[in-house]
């Protein structure tokens, strides 16, 4: 269980798939939600898929598996290269998008969040979350694994990210081999973004700093007035239809700045037909769509606390 816990910790963040634009100068731009635009330099390659990487290799290698196994949540997955004259460096990047509950479930051992305390709405904090995560860490690190830093607090624009680094020393064929995790971290509402990166540790090491720097400026360009973004946010039934969850959204929209508008998507069953037809279950058959009374009642919340338009739909 040790030997989990290094990555356990990390396990603190999502973006959602971007929509990519090409500038020959500036490089690739994408956009991530929540985040804003991050702008990918020229010598950097990512490509959305897996790879495999020695620190898993417990679990044939397999990232993904290694985290399933700590908690069960789905990432999007990045495959990374810098080239750099004749040099190339080779990263890893998963995407988390989770709330605050299932952090705190997968900080303390747990496959299942606490739901009475989320019913309750017993939210802890980010700081709060990062204190526990670097107890554990100073007391249940095995020995092949090093804390370079524990996550620590930093304001970038009016956004605390919590930033944490881990080395691990793998001993491959007669050889010793380090390889590096980096975590960065960050809380709206009651959902936290993570990003976890791993890549080779050497003299040479600026990819992890290159990608780190990316996701924070994309926070920057958000703020700057280069972009107006409009969030659409679905509705669903007993996971954020609550007037607590809509307004840490809209509070998140008003602190994000240049959003023109915010559509409210109520759930709806229009997609059963294709899983029928493709003989596969439907697994939401029992979640019936929010009455329109309820969705009127939060469009209200979110017009009081977003500060901008907002709809129903569109």
């Amino acid at each position: 269980m040790k030997g989990k816990w290094c990555i356990l910790a990390l396990a603190l963040i999502c973006l959602s798939l971007p929509v990519m634009a090409k500038d020959k100068d500036k490089g690739v731009e994408t956009r991530f939600d929540n985040w804003g635009i991050v702008t990918v330099p020229p010598d950097i390659i990512m490509e959305e898929g897996t790879q495999p990487f020695l620190t898993a290799r417990s679990y044939g290698n397999d990232v993904v598996r290694m985290m399933e196994e700590i908690y069960p949540a789905e990432p999007v997955c990045w495959q990374i290269v810098e080239k750099d004259d004749a040099n190339f460096q080779y990263g890893y990047m998963l995407r988390y998008s989770l709330d605050i509950w299932q952090v705190e479930a997968a900080i303390d051992g747990r496959q299942q969040v606490n739901s009475y305390l989320r019913d309750i709405g017993s939210r802890p904090s980010a700081q709060t979350l990062a204190s526990h995560a670097n107890n554990r860490l100073r007391t249940s690190l095995p020995a092949e694994w090093e804390l370079v830093q524990p996550f620590t607090a930093r304001k970038v624009r009016g956004t605390m990210f919590y930033e944490s680094r881990l080395r691990h020393r793998l001993l491959v064929n007669q050889s010793y081999f380090t390889e590096s995790v980096y975590a960065l971290a960050w809380q709206h509402g009651s959902s936290i973004e993570i990003a976890i990166i791993f890549g080779h540790s050497g003299q040479d090491e600026n990819l992890p700093d290159t990608l780190l720097a990316m996701l924070e400026n994309a926070k920057k360009i958000a703020a700057s007035g280069m972009t107006e973004l409009s969030i659409r946010i679905p509705v669903i039934p007993g996971f954020n239809d609550t007037p607590e969850e809509i307004r840490d959204i809209a509070v998140f929209t008003r602190e994000l700045g240049h959003v023109k508008r915010l559509h409210l998507l109520p759930y709806h069953r229009l997609g059963q037909d294709k899983y029928d037809g493709l003989n596969r279950p439907y697994l939401m058959g029992e979640v019936k769509p929010p009455a329109n009374e309820k969705i009127q009642m939060l469009l209200k919340v979110a017009e009081e606390f977003s500060g901008v338009e907002c709809q129903i739909g569109g």
